[in-house]
């Protein structure tokens, strides 16, 4: 039991992101949409700094809250991640016009500053974080050649000279305007592909707990079909032969089908203690087989194993605890697992296994497997119960130290 506590002590070193893979993407979100306010925070200010107000300001704070919202509805659609075109063209497009708008609209009258080139700029590195790498850059590019070819037509159009196209408002904004041009697609870009490399870990930890599982049902396969084979290609050769001499020579068939019988009830015997000895692995090496399982799925479990149940126990514990974790593994979004084994006060023992990330109705809580094993446990003498406390799905299982093997 020793090693099981202290591998269970390490692994709650190995927290992982608080809130699991929807709190990163909380926070992912977070910082993204901070990115897109402080790409539109600067034209923003210049706009209510200006001191006047007339109909075109008006148009133009309502053609710019209509690209934010763009611009938000945007990082909801790359929740997928980095590269991997979850946006249609479509979508890109009617965002980058949006945010062209006010960047048009303010090119008309030169007195407005080029901080508002931000509004398009932020839509860019928005469209430029769900690109692929090798476009990414060439796109960013040509946004950029496309918003001073608007401010250009745009101010001549309207008569303004070359001097008066690229003012800008204060001297903070003179030292924001450059340090977000660069900072805004470099941050959206990281932080979308951390996000992705989340969504893949968070893959590879859920295949190697399917993988130790199948590993586990394949090494059972191979032993079963070790001692079935043989005996099986032993009993149809005989048989085969007995019903050949069968009509020539009857005790020769008599003593072949006999050699058969005997060849039947040894494979019976060997089937037997294979599945004996696969059902007599001890508590304590199931809760190892458990933590590694937990482990590679990244959830973290504490243990306490203050009880030695009797070997005649093992079995109907270590099926409690399989499927317990079955169901953990494929129903739930838990973070932190809880195993206890202690002895109850009338001296029966009790199991109990805790999970939390537990869905509105908890599957598995009246699958087959539950009921079934609440049938054997009824049948040893003992209870086993499942319930949800508090956002928690909890199994308790309770035996008596006298109960006889199931």
């Amino acid at each position: 039991m020793e090693p099981a506590k202290r591998s269970a002590e390490d692994r709650t070193l190995l927290s992982e992101p608080h809130g699991g893979i929807r709190g990163t993407w909380q926070w992912t979100w977070v910082s993204v949409l901070a990115l897109v306010v402080a790409g539109y925070a600067p034209p923003a200010w210049s706009l209510f700094a200006a001191g006047t107000w007339d109909v075109r300001d008006s148009i133009l704070l309502v053609v710019s809250a209509v690209s934010l919202a763009a611009s938000i509805v945007f990082v909801g659609m790359l929740r997928s991640g980095l590269g991997q075109a979850t946006s249609s063209t479509r979508a890109r497009i009617i965002l980058f016009l949006l945010a062209a708008a006010p960047w048009a609209l303010a090119s008309a009258t030169p007195v407005l500053s080029i901080e508002w080139g931000l509004i398009p700029w932020t839509a860019a590195s928005l469209i430029a974080v769900d690109l692929p790498a090798r476009r990414r850059w060439w796109w960013l590019g040509g946004a950029l050649l496309a918003l001073v070819l608007i401010r250009v037509v745009v101010a001549a159009c309207t008569g303004t000279n070359l001097g008066q196209m690229w003012p800008l408002s204060t001297t903070i904004v003179s030292v924001l305007f450059p340090t977000l041009v660069i900072i805004l697609p470099l941050a959206m870009v990281f932080q979308m592909w951390l996000w992705q490399v989340v969504i893949s870990l968070d893959a590879a930890k859920s295949e190697r707990a399917e993988l130790a599982r199948t590993q586990e049902r394949l090494r059972f396969a191979s032993d079963l079909h070790t001692i079935q084979g043989h005996h099986l290609q032993v009993i149809a050769l005989k048989t085969e032969l007995a019903e050949r001499v069968l009509s020539r020579d009857p005790d020769k068939a008599a003593t072949l089908i006999h050699e058969t019988q005997d060849l039947a009830r040894e494979a019976l015997e060997d089937t037997r203690r294979l599945v004996r000895g696969y059902r007599a692995v001890s508590f304590a090496v199931e809760a190892e087989n458990a933590a590694a399982v937990l482990d590679a799925a990244g959830i973290r479990m504490t243990i306490d194993l203050a009880a030695d149940p009797p070997p005649e126990l093992d079995h109907l514990l270590g099926s409690l605890l399989r499927e317990a974790m079955t169901n953990i593994i494929r129903h739930s979004a838990a973070r932190q697992v809880t195993i206890t084994l202690k002895t109850d006060e009338a001296g029966s023992i009790a199991l109990g296994i805790g999970n939390d990330g537990v869905p509105e109705r908890p599957r598995g809580a009246d699958g087959t497997g539950i009921v079934s094993l609440t049938e054997q446990y009824r049948a040893a003498g003992g209870t086993l119960t499942a319930a949800t406390d508090n956002g928690r799905f909890l199994l308790r299982g309770i035996l008596p130290q006298t109960a006889g093997v199931t």
